[in-house]
């Protein structure tokens, strides 16, 4: 006797999968919080690096300017460099003609009137500006000086720098006198009062030669 069985019986049926949605919605979910996580840190980047590049920018700018004011310091700086190379050269010039004289001086061959020459040029190159000469009194051991000058402080500095001269061998520039010009008359207001001076070497009685401010020997 045949028997029926039916297939669809709902106890044959395959248990429902109640918790697929669910599983679902939780992956979305998850993957919309990490594209959320993934926007927001880049957006966090990205402003840190635009706070990075706007500060490189604002030291590149910076850095610019300060290699403008480099460059526009630079003429001055060339001419600074050019007027000490002039100073250079001169005192180097001014050296080497002392080196001479003391080279002719040691060796013996400067005469009276060279050695006056010399004197009376080294005198006119050294006097301050300050200064203007009336009488210069050379011989053989004597130099003496006179003249006016605005200036009776600039007068030490220049005795002393005469002094040192390999020109004056034994005639060391020792008195200086210095006293108020009172030929001038009535002082002008506001003007400086003129000083009259005298510098003179070791003092000896023989014959002198005198030369006048232009520097003519007589």
């Amino acid at each position: 006797m045949s028997q029926q069985i039916n297939l669809y019986s709902t106890a044959l049926k395959a248990p429902p999968q109640r918790f697929g949605a669910e599983v679902v919605a939780a992956g979305l979910a998850a993957t919309a919080l990490v594209v959320v996580a993934t926007s927001i840190w880049t957006q966090f980047r990205t402003h840190q690096l635009q706070q990075d590049m706007a500060a490189l920018r604002a030291s590149q700018t910076e850095e610019k300017q300060r290699l403008s004011a480099s460059l526009a310091s630079l003429p001055s700086s060339a001419s600074q460099a050019g007027a000490l190379e002039q100073q250079l050269a001169q005192a180097e010039a001014a050296l080497l003609q002392r080196r001479a004289v003391l080279d002719e001086l040691t060796r013996g061959r400067l005469d009276d009137h060279h050695r006056r020459s010399v004197l009376l040029r080294r005198v006119a190159q050294t006097v301050p500006t300050s200064v203007w000469l009336t009488q210069i009194d050379i011989d053989d051991s004597r130099l003496e000086l006179h003249g006016r000058t605005l200036e009776p402080e600039s007068l030490r500095p220049w005795l002393a720098q005469l002094a040192a001269d390999p020109i004056l061998p034994g005639q060391p520039l020792a008195a200086l006198k210095i006293e108020r010009d009172t030929a001038t008359g009535t002082p002008t207001p506001g003007a400086r009062d003129p000083w009259l001076f005298t510098m003179v070497s070791k003092p000896d009685l023989a014959t002198r030669t005198v030369a006048d401010a232009s520097g003519a020997v007589r």
